[in-house]
């Protein structure tokens, strides 16, 4: 571990400030490269990213701007970037709107050998241009765009006085041009002999414009607000000028949902070096219904308001201390009747400021502008996403995470950078960040002090500091943990997924089995064994399978390397004729090598419970095993649950190698048995199988199987119960298991099982899908463990606890041209928090964006944390006392050289011991007379073997071991 401080922001790219952040309560991001750019108005946009438009400079001698068009997500990461040059012009965008067709109108100015003129460029929802047109006339300088409610559009600006030669004053300008760009319906200037400068725009009731800014060609004072209201010609309806002595210059105008307007700007002393921002609300015919200044020791300029939706304002601009400072942005708050409410102020050393500022989504607020304190060029854009309070993460940990081949920290030997993995940020609020394939993190942070700790989800290596604290105070404050693993303990770690999109009926379906080794030493090789359910009709394998018998199979997916991942796919079937609609299907994948290489926990006896059932005829079978090398230290409970009633339950009592059966009538109700595993066993075992579908006359009980967890929490193991299904709901989310009645009970602690699945039922290809999920507070993120998906995708857990999947270059088809190719889906498991309230509820719910288009919300899924919930019948049996039924146990398994078979309740002497490879060929076939069989290697090449004993009965054993 090691720990640096920097007060620089440590890394970024054109156009991106490479950093994660806080989705819905705050981040800062700079946006550039080597020379000068800026941001000048932003929009929200439907997928919850922004879309600012500014100027980014190209060359210095002469020197030149590109107009700058960035798009980003939520997060404020560029999705896409756009650069509009040309030989003879500069482009400088002003302000951007959304059009009626789902692109964009930018207003701006085209500069040429100093020249200006006002330019309108039109663009689709991606940025890519559609047609321009500058105005008639030269030296004008746009600055608001409006699309108007006819469809036409129009610009306003400053246009220096026809006939001026020496260019110093300036008139206000509107142009207005038809819907295709291609006419112009007016183009006009408006004011006195003196200075008039037009600084925003709004389209009036009548569908006029009225503009505003500045004037000293009237009014009472040095400088004064001046409004023009025009109609649809440009006609001038009215002109009013509002101020003092003093200087009140207006920059912006907004539209107020009682049908007024609100304009703010600055007010400034002739005499005096104040410059103080002031908020004013006018009548259609402008006529002032209330005026405030906002009075302080610094000095304010206001460049844009919004009403939100409380009927409050926000304004934004710029603020620095005295005549002689550099400036920052500020955000102010003011209420309905223009009362301050509170003032907050960002950037840092060098000048920054904004010129724009929004509604975001989820609440907060977004601002646009420049920033000379941060980024890479002499000015770099500037989007600052704040909370409902105007409060931002401008801080940030950062760091980098990797393991050491080493046993100790001593020694630096550097193995792999660790993608994928968490860290938590512990302070006021906790937040998370997660590594990406170089092992870098970045979690920003408000100021304050912090204990940052890495969620390590391998117990075989270890970090070199458990934690570590931290202080970050100033904007992009930026501290720096880094983690190193060592090696703990030689051993594989296997984790295995099992995952599909549905279980259509009559209908190919795909499983995607995921794999990873989060252990310190490769499996050499790795197995997995899929037991598919007997229901499933397997078409095919994306890689061969080594052995098969019925329904479960075994690949060899050969030697895997500590923290390598790979994944095959099983196409099948759901047969038709066999099953009915809502049956449930369970199908279980088992990764080996599967030992554990930790110490036992002592208070363990050393069995191991496993349950087996059988549906016979009018009768289902039940086994309890303990397939352990110790004998129980004594008895333990189960229970079974017909459909969602206890109706027997007792205890047991096993040594080693012997196992107990029972039955139960076949009525058609779901049976599921449940059985505890001995104190101190290790992983996290809960042995529990259930059979649906056993009974006379064809008519079962369904929809139980779901309602209760699986016997899955170890990661080795995976197993997938789905009811099939005919159609379904292609935008949605799932919860395993579902929970126990209408309140959907589960017991604390126990693990849920998210799945998402979304389909693109839009008109064309989906070239990028992102799923963010927001995790209930009563779930825990440092426990999440990423399941399989339908595509491949990477994934972050970051802010409080928000979980993002990023499907990049799926090309998922629409579903009018390829419905079977047009699903996804992706799943994880997370734990409860720990000590939650009996009754809590856990609600959860995901969005999903396909590219750039508005949320699609999922349903909200529910659990409930109970105990004790599920019912109980009065007249349920007691069992005191199982029969023994013969078994074998095999120890040790797995083994080096020998290992000794023992046969329990098997009368008789003459038995047949057969041994089988992957491919079925028969490698060893022995016979003894003992219930005893000492096996030796003999010279066998490691790996896993299935065995077969005949005699002592019709009964036969089978089963398999593994060879190291």
């Amino acid at each position: 571990m090691q720990t640096t401080r920097t007060r620089a922001v440590l890394l970024a790219i054109p156009f991106l400030f490479a950093a994660l952040n806080l989705f819905g309560q705050g981040w800062e991001r700079a946006y550039g490269d080597a020379d000068s750019d800026g941001f000048y108005d932003v929009l929200p946009m439907p997928d919850g990213g922004y879309l600012a438009v500014g100027r980014t400079q190209t060359s210095l001698a002469p020197i030149h701007y590109d107009l700058l068009l960035v798009k980003t997500d939520a997060d404020g990461l560029v999705d896409w970037s756009r650069q509009y040059s040309d030989t003879l012009y500069s482009f400088l965008g002003n302000s951007i709107v959304p059009t009626a067709d789902g692109g964009f109108l930018i207003g701006g100015t085209a500069l040429t050998e100093s020249i200006p003129r006002g330019y309108l460029l039109k663009t689709d929802n991606l940025g890519n241009r559609e047609w321009q047109v500058t105005s008639p006339q030269d030296s004008v300088w746009g600055r608001k765009a409006l699309q108007l409610l006819d469809g036409t559009f129009a610009l306003a600006g400053s246009a220096v006085h026809e006939g001026n030669g020496n260019g110093a004053d300036y008139d206000f300008y509107a142009m207005r041009v038809s819907a295709d760009g291609g006419n112009v319906v007016f183009s006009k200037q408006y004011g006195g002999v003196l200075y008039d400068d037009c600084q925003d725009m709004v389209e009036t009731n009548g569908g006029g414009l009225l503009l505003a800014g500045l004037t000293n060609s009237f009014g009472n004072g040095h400088y004064d607000v001046y409004l023009v209201e025009v109609d649809t010609m440009g006609n001038v309806n009215w002109s009013k000028t509002i101020g003092t002595p003093n200087a009140e210059l207006a920059y912006a105008i907004a539209t107020t949902a009682d049908g007024n307007y609100v304009i703010t700007g600055q007010t400034e002393a002739q005499a005096a070096e104040s410059e103080d921002v002031f908020l004013a609300k006018i009548d259609p015919s402008g006529n002032t219904l209330w005026w405030k200044t906002y009075q302080k020791a610094s000095l304010d300029i206001a460049f844009d308001v919004q009403e939100t939706s409380s009927g409050n304002f926000v304004l934004a601009g710029n603020t620095r201390a005295d005549i002689n400072a550099d400036r920052n942005a500020f955000l102010l708050m003011a209420t309905s009747s223009g009362d301050e409410y509170w003032k907050r102020d960002f950037g840092g050393v060098n000048g920054d400021g904004a010129y724009s500022v929004i509604l975001a989504g989820n609440g907060g607020y977004v601002m646009a502008g420049y920033t000379r304190s941060f980024g890479q060029g002499s000015a770099d854009a500037y989007l600052v996403r704040t909370d409902q309070s105007g409060v931002a993460n401008s801080c940030y940990i950062v760091g980098n995470v990797a393991s050491n081949n080493s046993f100790t920290c001593g020694v630096n030997n550097f193995a792999a950078y660790l993608d994928g993995f968490l860290v938590e940020v512990e302070g006021d609020i906790t937040y998370f960040g997660t590594t990406d394939e170089f092992g870098n993190y970045s979690v920003p942070v408000k100021e304050g002090n912090y204990n940052v700790r890495l969620i390590n989800p391998s117990p075989y290596w270890t970090p070199c500091a458990d934690s570590v604290d931290v202080a970050v105070v100033g904007t992009f404050d930026t501290a720096v943990v880094n983690y190193s693993l060592y090696v703990d303990t030689l051993c594989a770690y296997m984790s295995v997924d099992m995952s599909a999109l549905t279980m259509r009926r009559c209908f190919q379906n795909v499983y995607s089995i995921d794999y990873c080794n989060l252990g310190s030493m490769a499996a050499e090789p790795a197995l997995v064994e899929v037991a598919f359910d007997p229901y499933l009709n397997i078409d095919s394998t994306s890689i061969p399978w080594a052995y098969r018998i019925g329904n479960t199979y075994m690949f060899d997916v050969g030697n895997v390397a500590p923290f390598e991942c790979g994944q095959f796919k099983a196409y099948y079937t759901v047969d038709c004729d066999s099953t009915v609609l809502g049956q449930s299907h369970c199908s279980e994948a088992h990764i080996y090598p599967d030992e554990y290489c930790q110490a036992f926990d002592p208070m363990w006896d050393g069995s191991s419970i496993e349950l087996d059932a059988v549906c016979e005829g009018d009768s289902v079978v039940f086994t309890i095993m303990n397939m352990g090398e110790g004998d129980m230290a004594g008895p333990l409970d189960f229970i079974v649950i017909e459909d969602v009633i206890i109706g027997l339950q007792g205890g047991f009592e096993l040594k080693s190698g012997e196992d107990t059966t029972f039955s139960l009538p076949a009525t058609g109700s779901t049976l599921r048995l449940q059985a505890d595993q001995s104190p101190g066993h290790p992983g996290h075992s809960k042995p529990c199988i259930t059979v649906e579908g056993c009974g006379i006359g064809g008519e079962f009980s369904t929809g139980y199987v779901i309602q209760y967890p699986l016997n899955d929490a170890d990661l080795f193991v995976d197993t997938d119960c789905q009811e099939n299904t005919g159609s379904f709901d292609p935008n949605d989310k799932q919860g395993f298991p579902m929970g126990y009645g209408g309140e959907h009970f589960i017991e604390p602690d126990t693990d849920i099982e998210y799945m998402i699945r979304f389909q693109n039922t839009g008109t064309d290809t989906a070239f990028t899908v992102v799923v963010r999920d927001t995790l209930s507070p009563s779930l825990d993120p440092t426990s999440i463990q990423v399941g399989g998906g339908s595509h491949s995708f990477r994934y972050e857990l970051y802010g409080t606890g928000i979980l993002k999947f990023t499907f990049e270059n799926i090309m998922l088809p629409d579903s009018n041209i390829n419905e079977a190719a047009s699903h996804g889906f992706v799943k994880f498991k997370i734990k409860q928090q720990k000590g939650l309230s009996l009754g809590t509820k856990i609600k959860n719910s995901a969005a999903i964006y396909f590219d750039y288009n508005q949320p699609i919300i999922t349903n909200t899924t529910f659990h409930t944390v109970g105990t004790d919930f599920i019912v109980q019948d009065p007249g349920t049996t007691a069992v005191s006392e199982l029969l023994l039924s013969p078994s074998v146990l095999v120890h040790p398994n797995p083994f080096l050289e020998k290992a000794t078979f023992e046969l329990k309740n098997v009368q008789g002497k003459d038995f047949r011991f057969h041994l089988f490879d992957l491919s079925g060929r028969q490698v060893r076939d022995e016979a003894f007379d003992q219930t005893i069989f000492h096996f030796e290697r003999k010279g066998l090449a490691g790996g896993i073997y299935f065995y077969r004993i005949l005699g002592g009965g019709p009964k036969y054993f089978s089963g398999k071991i593994i060879l190291k």
